[in-house]
């Protein structure tokens, strides 16, 4: 367990694959902009637990980073990649972890793969999904709120994290019973009420004035995936943020049907806040 005098740390999962070394390299690029420490976490498979030595393995991590000589935990447990991840996250308790797609094909072409899907599911500390290489820190935040606690969560976890960017809040809205209510009016009446409702929901929470600086806000016409890909596609955001728990769409506990759409599809890095 994670002592109580010791900063939280950031867990990254790799497989020693070239696929995971985006992950890695946020992780650690994270890691020194927080000021804490990473801890680097291989599954070793069960069938092959005796095959090398713990020296090697550790080796073998080692070759992965950016730095070989970096300060970083490194851990070595035997079993299941997606129940031990999650385990692992559970005993450490970090500030979130960091996982890398299974393939990447092309832009918006990604298959998240077993772990990744089993330890957003099943985690209680922020996941963070890495998709590109880390040229440059997170500057441009677009996270969706629905006035659930859950999606404040989300927000407030995009605010602590990444101190240094720029935070964009949008929540979507729509018509409702759009086919009968077609007059303009009935719209602008719609989309004057979500800005109220949404500044209200900003202002009930525990934001800090410094990062009420740099806080955005702005509504979207749609369901929030549609309103989230319209924002993507007029300007460019580095991370996506958002709960798997709440209203709009994110009423399971589990990831729901729309998170997990949005996961498949946010071209973006993803951070995805559990309710825990």
């Amino acid at each position: 367990m994670t002592d109580q005098n010791q900063k939280p740390q950031i867990l990254v999962a790799t497989d020693l694959s070239a696929r995971s070394d985006r992950a890695v390299d946020r992780a650690l690029s994270l890691a020194t902009a927080l000021g804490t420490k990473p801890t680097v976490c291989h599954v070793v498979a069960p069938e092959s637990a005796d095959a090398l030595d713990q020296e090697k393995l550790r080796e073998m991590v080692r070759s992965v980073l950016p730095d070989p000589d970096a300060d970083i935990d490194i851990l070595l447990p035997s079993g299941s990649a997606p129940e031990t991840i999650a385990k692992v996250a559970d005993e450490l308790n970090p500030l979130f972890i960091v996982m890398g797609v299974a393939r990447y094909n092309s832009v918006g072409d990604y298959f998240l793969g077993t772990a990744v899907d089993h330890v957003v599911r099943r985690a209680r500390a922020p996941v963070l999904i890495v998709k590109h290489r880390p040229h440059k820190p997170y500057r441009r935040i677009l996270c969706a709120v629905d006035f659930s606690a859950h999606s404040a969560k989300a927000l407030l976890a995009a605010l602590r994290l990444f101190p240094q960017a720029k935070v964009i809040a949008i929540h979507a809205y729509h018509v409702p019973f759009e086919s009968w209510n077609k007059a303009d009016y009935v719209r602008e009446e719609v989309a004057a009420t979500a800005l109220r409702d949404l500044e209200a929901f900003l202002k009930d929470q525990p934001i800090p004035d410094e990062d009420r600086e740099r806080l955005e806000y702005r509504t979207g016409y749609g369901d929030v995936g549609s309103a989230l890909r319209k924002e993507m596609d007029s300007e460019e955001f580095d991370l996506v943020v958002f709960g798997t728990h709440g209203m709009g769409g994110f009423r399971h506990a589990t990831l729901g049907s729309v998170a997990s759409s949005l996961l498949q599809c946010v071209v973006p890095d993803t951070l995805v806040v559990p309710p825990r």
